[in-house]
């Protein structure tokens, strides 16, 4: 009987420790299956938020920031044509086109324009064009009317009925810190578009003819190197006038020559940096002068690498200086500054080098 009860005994014991230990089981397997559960919903939430914030990345457009402006870097061929203008972004603070407000693509109503006005020009023939006389032709492209950064290409034929050619590659250059404006040059300007004001901190646009030139370099010197343009050498008494009113409204003026002139108010020519080391001058508001229309605007030395000038069309010291030397006024040289779908506009009529 004692052995009896001592078998039941175990065996109860037995199913106990059984019954005790598959709980536990149990329980350990409920626990790491929920833990996993868990690991696996931390996961799968992660990923969708990941997918989620990839697909709001995709279907963001990107926007250029306001208040810069592209620069202008040309791609050129030898080709006679308008060069075919890249944009890049400025690489620092303080590069040319840092102040400007906008973008520089044309609009859809500008690119509508420049294509009406090229077809109603289709006909117009190289000697109803008012660049029939000259041989020697500068370009200045800007982006837009707003834009201070530019592209400058130099054009030369042997004939009036000749077709323009590329001298060389296009270069950088810079305009008036606020873009340019309709100035008063070969052409009255009869339409909408910005006009040149005294200040304004704009570069004359229009068709101009290019009078002379000057540098610090003494008359002899500059004509011993070739330079056959009309030449002034700028010294510390040189300036150029910008009182109305005056006989020496602007031009270019030695005050120890012409005292009556050093009391007017004036621009000084010479400079503690390049800007007039060479230059050319722009016939702008001097035929038939307007008061207020802006003064003393020159091709000349850019104050810094592609930065803006005051109103003048600037660049670096070595291609102005080749301008300067180059120039025949036996080739009658005239300056073009226009933004590139108004130069689109009016390629054919003016007689420009048509752009492609």
């Amino acid at each position: 009987m004692g052995g009896k009860r001592s078998y039941w005994v175990g065996g109860l014991v037995l199913l106990l420790a059984c019954i005790f230990f598959y709980g536990c089981g149990q329980n350990e397997n409920t626990n790491n299956t929920s833990e996993v559960d868990k690991i696996k919903a931390s996961l799968d939430q992660d990923q969708r938020e990941e997918q989620q914030a990839a697909l709001s990345q995709k279907e963001e457009k990107p926007v250029r920031p306001q208040g810069r402006v592209p620069v202008v870097v040309p791609q050129i061929s030898q080709k006679s044509e308008l060069p075919n203008i890249r944009i890049v972004e400025p690489e620092q603070e303080g590069d040319i086109a840092s102040n400007v407000p906008g973008n520089d693509q044309a609009s859809e109503g500008e690119q509508v324009a420049v294509a009406a006005e090229t077809q109603d020009d289709s006909s117009v023939s190289i000697a109803q064009t008012p660049l029939r006389d000259s041989l020697q032709l500068i370009t200045v492209v800007t982006p837009r009317w707003s834009s201070n950064s530019c592209v400058m290409q130099l054009y030369t034929r042997t004939r009036d009925e000749d077709s323009w050619t590329t001298q060389g590659d296009a270069w950088p250059c810079a305009v008036g810190r606020n873009g340019v404006a309709w100035g008063r040059g070969k052409l009255m300007i009869d339409e909408s578009g910005p006009r040149k004001r005294e200040g304004d901190g704009k570069s004359p646009a229009g068709m101009f003819d290019l009078s002379g030139a000057f540098g610090r370099t003494p008359v002899q010197q500059a004509d011993t190197a070739g330079v056959t343009l009309n030449y002034r050498e700028i010294t510390p008494d040189t300036v150029c006038v910008n009182q109305w009113g005056t006989e020496f409204y602007n031009t270019i003026v030695d005050v120890k020559q012409n005292p009556e002139a050093a009391g007017l108010h004036a621009e000084q020519m010479y400079r503690s940096s390049e800007t007039n080391t060479w230059g050319l001058i722009i016939e702008h508001n001097r035929q038939h002068p307007v008061e207020g229309a802006g003064t003393c605007v020159f091709v000349n030395v850019w104050p810094g690498p592609r930065r803006p000038t005051g109103g003048s069309v600037g660049s670096d010291i070595a291609h102005i200086h080749d301008l300067v030397l180059t120039l025949d006024p036996r080739k009658n040289p005239v300056l073009v500054v226009l933004p590139k779908a108004v130069y689109q506009q009016k390629s054919r009529k003016w007689g420009l080098p048509v752009s492609h």
